[in-house]
């Protein structure tokens, strides 16, 4: 453990510890994607759709969890309390210029490395089914009921747009 002063001690996970906090969520996650996809588009929706409960039950309930447990063992109760540092709000401009700038930047860097993406997908991992790569994902509008797109569209606002973002960043 590292004393920051002393009434703060900040716990040091060491290399192992950090190798698996950050690839399991991630190993388990494919792992549920590529069982559920056959179910998933059984039921009559794009493979993408697949990509949420993985997503509840990695980032959610893995995640979250974990940070819980943690704040179980810390605190006597299911808090983040000292388990979350840096909880302080920040000025108001910032929850505005912030995501503009995020926006703007993962979009010039997508634009970037976007050759060198299709290049690995094309010759390296070519093997790989279109439905795992999601290189049918300009097909799915076309493909799909407009109520099965809703439904889809819903779960990647709330899952992958808000829930999922806000607990990776509480657990990373």
């Amino acid at each position: 453990m590292t004393q920051t002063s002393p009434s703060k001690v900040i716990k040091q996970y060491s290399t192992l510890q950090l190798i698996v906090l950050h690839l399991v969520p991630g190993v388990i996650s494919t792992a549920v994607f590529v069982l559920i996809v056959p179910l998933v588009s059984a039921l009559g929706y794009p493979s993408i759709a697949a990509l949420y409960l993985p997503m509840i039950l990695t980032v959610i309930l893995l995640e979250l969890g974990y940070l819980l447990v943690q704040g179980k063992r810390k605190n006597g109760s299911s808090s983040l309390k000292g388990i979350v540092s840096y909880r302080e709000p920040a000025p108001w401009w910032q929850y505005v210029v912030f995501p503009i700038l995020i926006v703007v930047w993962g979009v010039i860097v997508t634009g970037l490395v976007s050759p060198i993406d299709n290049l690995f997908l094309t010759k390296i991992f070519a093997w790989l089914p279109d439905w795992y790569t999601l290189r049918d994902l300009f097909e799915i509008p076309k493909t799909y009921p407009r109520e099965t797109l809703l439904v889809t569209a819903a779960f990647a606002i709330v899952l992958n747009g808000i829930v999922g973002p806000i607990v990776e960043e509480l657990y990373f």
